[in-house]
């Protein structure tokens, strides 16, 4: 496989030589931050350009129509050459890098160290290298020196994937690695104690000697003294005491004791330590001596030293300034989360009222008024009906009352109703502006039927917005319903099993 990836690599490098010097007109104009293998386009369009190719690929017609529509405003020819280009660019790295993943690969195994030495003997892993799978192919065929019936013509491979155990010690070989690990222990357990004679702080008790398998247990003579972490209980003796430690030493099923004697000696307390334990034993004597009174009394004076007390409060004006901090950079993007969230409500609101309008609209064309008068008779019937109380605005009717104010200010008709309908910015009031825009240009003939069938499509659609909202606030209600079933359940469970207990 080597030999097929230098190959490829050879192919490669010979290709890019003879084609980077060739480079086509169209490559000096590409844009090379959008085109990131740009400097493999010479050797695709030396390979494009092959007549049977070229021909093929231009032919597509489903991939033209898309660069087509994707790009109205540019040159044809030069995006669909790109594109191929871009397309082949891709294939070819993609290629070039794997085969080159490949021949690193190939390079390391043919490198390293094999299992298999002399076609005779399978390597063990050493000591302590843990277990490892060999993969073996095995030839079978007929031997000269024994032939029959059986074998002949018999011949073939098998792949045979091999568990090697790790190299396993001899009895006395292991029992001296755990002597070994013995002396190894005597020094790693001192921790930060200079000798096993003078111990004053934690000592290092480790599960497992580094580098090999063997486990190590540790069972202090006395627990009260040292516990089975390593830490060193000597802060009330008063005087050295000589204790012993058990280290039990395993690998399998083999098990060797040691015991390890070390002298514990009285922890020794620097001038503060000794005023910070004598003030804690002193307000610890008042407060047994003062258990019926209401209150304890704190000591003024403690060996030499005048004390003054003062109580601890916890300070929160940092907290909650770095608090409003955080909540006033929140705020900032939540404002605009909420100004999206009240353009779609808009949005909603007014393809809700859309409807209405329109069949008012169209009611009132059919009574004989124009287009301007039920154009302002919808406007004042909606000032008269939030006139006496709080407005609740209605986006759409204000929109109409905005075009009532440029009519009266002299703006032609049409151009104040398409004006409307692009400040609406939905769709169906664009629609309907330039509906009724059009037919005053044209004439009023026909503008009842019109107005009629999209009255009927807008009731349609108000139905499809009203079940799209149902549903919207169903799936709102989700949420609350399923913390109200984990509540029941949790309330029907917590007795059950209350009762078992």
């Amino acid at each position: 496989m080597i030999y097929i990836n230098l190959l490829l690599i050879f192919i490669y490098i010979t290709v890019y030589l003879l084609t980077v010097k060739k480079k086509p007109k169209w490559y000096q104009n590409i844009d090379k931050n959008e085109h990131k293998l740009y400097f493999l386009y010479p050797i695709t369009d030396f390979i494009l350009s092959r007549p049977g190719i070229n021909r093929l690929i231009y032919k597509n017609s489903r991939v033209k129509d898309a660069i087509r529509a994707l790009n109205i405003s540019v040159k044809m020819k030069s995006e669909q050459t790109l594109y191929w280009n871009q397309k082949l660019a891709q294939v070819i790295f993609v290629v070039f890098l794997f085969n080159l993943i490949s021949l690193m690969g190939g390079l390391m195994n043919a490198g390293g160290v094999g299992q298999l030495e002399g076609n005779r003997f399978v390597k063990r892993p050493d000591y302590w290298e843990g277990s490892r799978e060999v993969n073996l192919e095995v030839k079978l065929k007929p031997s000269e020196t024994f032939k029959s019936e059986d074998t002949k013509g018999l011949e073939f491979t098998k792949d045979i994937t091999l568990s090697l155990e790790e190299r396993k010690h001899t009895e006395a070989e292991i029992h001296k690695v755990f002597d070994q690990s013995f002396q190894y222990l005597r020094g790693a357990v001192l921790g930060e104690n200079s000798s096993i004679e003078y111990v004053t702080t934690h000592l290092n008790f480790i599960d497992i000697i580094p580098g090999t398998q063997i486990l190590v247990e540790w069972f202090p003579e006395d627990i009260k003294l040292i516990h089975k972490d390593g830490s060193i209980q000597n802060k009330e003796i008063e005087r050295e005491i000589y204790t012993s430690i058990l280290v039990k030493l395993s690998y399998e099923e083999a098990i060797k004791e040691y015991q390890i004697d070390v002298v514990v000696i009285p922890k020794t307390f620097t001038r503060k330590e000794k005023l910070i334990n004598r003030l804690e034993d002193k307000l610890k004597e008042t407060s047994e001596e003062t258990s019926t009174k209401e209150k304890i009394p704190l000591p003024e004076t403690l060996d030499g030293f005048t004390l003054s007390w003062k109580e601890r409060r916890r300070s929160y004006g940092m907290t909650l300034f770095i608090t409003g901090f955080i909540a006033a950079v929140f705020t900032w993007f939540l404002s605009d989360k909420e100004l999206e969230d009240r353009m779609k409500k808009r949005k909603e609101q007014m393809l809700i009222d859309y409807p209405e309008i329109i069949n008012k609209f169209t009611l009132l064309m059919n009574a004989g008024m124009t287009v301007k008068q039920a154009w302002t008779k919808i406007t004042e019937d909606y000032d008269k009906k939030t006139c006496n109380k709080k407005r609740n605005v209605r986006y759409a009717y204000e929109e109409m009352i905005q075009t009532v104010h440029e009519l009266n200010l002299g703006v032609p008709e049409s151009t104040a109703y398409e004006s409307f309908g692009r400040r609406t910015g939905v769709l169906s009031y664009q629609k309907f502006s330039s509906l009724v825009s059009q037919n005053l240009k044209k004439g009023n003939k026909g503008l009842n039927v019109l107005l009629q069938k999209e009255a009927l499509e807008a009731f349609e659609e108000r139905k499809e917005i009203a079940k799209r909202l149902g549903e919207k606030a169903g799936t709102k209600l989700l949420l609350p319903m399923m913390l109200m079933l984990l509540i029941v359940l949790i309330i029907i469970m917590i007795p059950a099993f209350v009762s078992f207990g």
